[in-house]
């Protein structure tokens, strides 16, 4: 019996399975391209100012280990705001804050910036339909699920002013361009009495958005 080359059967499957990991991974981008098609045009404002491209940040995703077997799941709203709330008051994250964030985020989400960058965190993924998004804005989050969008501060507010915001444009309580580029008044305000943290909710239209075909975006970036 002639010996068996398990090296070159080895480099056989490895070949094969880059293939079609490289081929599911185009599937993927396609899907993204077909199915999203609004953003939060706060998300849009932000990039601009920090000089981040989001083609280029979404062309870098990745899909779940199960797509396509298993549909992409959309993580509720509310199991963002947990999973960051607690880095907020504390000031500081750790090990278990970055995997928490990384698992709303990463596959299909891509992060530009992870909980520990200086400048704050910044992270994208597909959500119903649209482009979801969390970025820092100075101590704060500012999230948007849809059209209703969220801010959540650090620190609670004082009663007298908490009772007053609603109703009023945010860029009164944030002094920052984006808000008065994309004027926003707040619908309400809740207070996270274990985290410490005021969360203002506000609407914000969605805009048209349309993520590259993977061929666009390769030709793009050469």
């Amino acid at each position: 019996m002639a010996p068996v080359d398990t090296a070159a059967i080895d480099g056989r499957i490895a070949e094969f399975i880059g293939r079609v990991e490289a081929e599911r991974t185009r599937l993927f981008h396609e899907h993204l391209h077909a199915t999203v098609r609004r953003a939060s045009p706060l998300l849009l404002g932000l990039a601009t100012m920090e000089g981040v491209s989001i083609a280029e940040a979404v062309s870098q995703s990745r899909p779940p280990e199960n797509w396509p077997r298993m549909p992409l799941y959309d993580f509720p709203p509310s199991r963002l705001r947990v999973s960051q709330l607690r880095p907020i008051r504390r000031g500081s994250t750790n090990l278990h804050e970055e995997r928490r964030f990384r698992r709303v985020f990463c596959d299909p989400g891509v992060i530009i910036r992870p909980v520990d960058d200086p400048r704050g965190r910044f992270a994208v993924r597909p959500h119903s339909g649209m482009l979801a998004f969390t970025a820092a804005i100075g101590p704060s989050l500012l999230s948007a699920f849809g059209a209703t969008a969220t801010l959540m501060l650090r620190d609670p507010l004082p009663d007298t002013l908490a009772i007053a915001m609603p109703g009023r444009p945010l860029r009164q309580l944030i002094d920052h361009p984006l808000f008065s580029e994309h004027p926003c008044r707040v619908l309400r305000l809740d207070s996270d009495t274990q985290a410490g943290s005021s969360i203002l909710s506000f609407r914000v239209p969605l805009v048209p958005f349309e993520i590259p075909r993977p061929e666009d975006a390769t030709v793009a970036s050469a």
